[in-house]
């Protein structure tokens, strides 16, 4: 015996990942693009009931064990905050910068982009 599911509305948003290289392709080239200290993120509303995201570290970021590091913050932030999440479609480009800062300096920066640009509910 299941649960009943909640109606669309009352339904908290989902989180899921941006896996179609067409759409992550699409959205760099068309979505909007804001640069903080932290990171480039490439974002756009989407009509689907789920935030998708991606998060693309590059080499220059460092070895693997950093470049992890850095995915796992950035993945801590966004479940962290996915209750408040607008449905939208982003792609989030590390910068170097975030390499030397603490993980609570970095969150309070990554979540302050994020209200910034509306995907967050502030």
């Amino acid at each position: 015996n299941a649960p009943p599911l909640l109606p669309d509305v009352l339904r908290p948003p989902s989180l899921a990942r941006l896996t179609e290289k067409k759409d992550r392709k699409e959205l760099l080239l068309q979505g909007e693009k804001r640069v903080s200290a932290v990171m480039v993120l490439y974002f756009r509303e989407n009509h689907l009931h789920r935030s998708r995201y991606a998060i693309y570290t590059g080499k220059r970021l460092g070895g693997a064990v950093a470049r992890n590091r850095i995915k796992r913050l950035f993945r801590e932030v966004l479940y962290r905050k996915k209750k408040l999440l607008r449905v939208y479609d982003f792609v989030i480009v590390p910068l170097a910068g975030v390499q030397e800062m603490d993980g609570q300096t970095a969150s309070m920066q990554i979540e302050r982009v994020f209200v910034e640009c509306g995907i967050l509910a502030g």
